[in-house]
């Protein structure tokens, strides 16, 4: 690894994760909270239960569908959770604190 970038600590502008993700994914960590356990498709916005851990994974790219805009996440769960092993969360309102911890690496 020839050197690494700590994106933040603290809530981060959307256009320096989007400005990393031009390298390659970027490693984040977001909260884990009881309703995202039933998560099967969409874009996920955490609405009930309490927080249950937080969870390391690897934001891979970025779109919109239907007018909102999210940050596709590659999971450690496996392919049998949410979209083929991928969930989306909503971009840019720093949902779950997925824009408050994330690192690039330089490889």
């Amino acid at each position: 690894m020839k050197e690494y970038n700590e994106i933040s600590y603290q809530d981060m502008p959307v256009n320096e994760m989007q400005q990393a993700l031009v390298k390659g994914p970027i490693t984040a960590v977001f909260n884990v909270y009881e309703d995202f356990m039933f998560y099967t498709g969409g874009i996920y916005e955490h609405v009930y239960g309490q927080l249950l851990d937080y969870h390391r994974a690897e934001v891979v790219g970025y779109d919109e569908e239907a007018g909102v805009e999210y940050w596709k996440i590659k999971l450690s769960f496996g392919p049998d959770f949410g979209e083929k092993g991928f969930v989306k969360i909503a971009k840019g309102q720093n949902e779950c604190q997925i824009e408050s911890y994330a690192i690039s690496y330089d490889v």
